[in-house]
């Protein structure tokens, strides 16, 4: 059973709840606040009170909770936190090392695997950043839902070594979220993805290539 908390009257199905365990965090792990998060119809008096009153402390999530909304339309995800008061929005929060949202090719070569961005306004697209190495054994709850693999919270699916494999012959283009580890960089979600070109493909690697180049001397 999920460790999810859901408010009496609301209706919620076990997809929907699966989804909710894969995108948000649950009891016992950390968050901090998310200092770029604004809501529809929010003024900016109540974003900078949010980013005042929860600075840059990083928290733990006490309770992951299905409530309903105040106009009794649907349901949203908040977070009761250790050592603060009341129930918070969800979606306010992020992962303790912040994330990147960016567009670009995932892509294995010679047993690693790497992001490399591109800038998708051009055409053709053109890498735009340098190769970003990938670190395959971190494996977050939120990417494991976005692809359907084996999680110990989620259940069973498709293994971290399949999915980066795969990758190896079949590249994707698409919007990654990366979140940094140290000199490589995690997986954390992808909201589309689709097949790359030739041509991107030749240019990924020659990005790959740059990236690992012997230092100058």
């Amino acid at each position: 059973m999920l460790p999810i908390t859901v408010a009496p009257g609301v209706e919620i199905d076990a997809d929907a709840l699966k989804r909710v365990a894969g995108m948000f965090q649950l009891p016992g792990e950390h968050v901090r606040l998310n200092p770029d998060q604004k809501f529809i119809g929010e003024d900016a008096a109540a974003l900078d009170a949010r980013r005042t009153f929860f600075g840059d402390r990083v928290l733990v999530v006490a309770e992951t909770r299905v409530d309903p909304c105040t106009d009794g339309a649907g349901h949203l995800i908040n977070y009761v936190l250790e050592g603060v008061a009341g129930r918070h929005n969800a979606k306010a929060f992020m992962g303790p090392q912040g994330f990147e949202h960016l567009y670009g090719m995932l892509v294995t070569r010679a047993g690693e695997t790497w992001f490399v961005p591109f800038d998708g306004d051009k055409d053709p697209a053109e890498v735009s950043g340098p190769a970003r190495r990938i670190d395959t054994t971190e494996m977050p709850r939120s990417l494991c839902y976005a692809f359907g693999l084996a999680d110990p919270t989620l259940g069973p699916g498709m293994s971290a070594a399949e999915f980066f494999a795969e990758h190896e012959a079949s590249p994707s283009m698409g919007e990654y979220v990366l979140a940094p580890n140290g000199d490589a960089w995690v997986l954390e979600y992808s909201p589309w993805m689709s097949g790359a070109s030739p041509a991107e493909i030749a240019a990924a690697e020659a990005a790959i290539a740059a990236a690992t180049a012997p230092a100058a001397a």
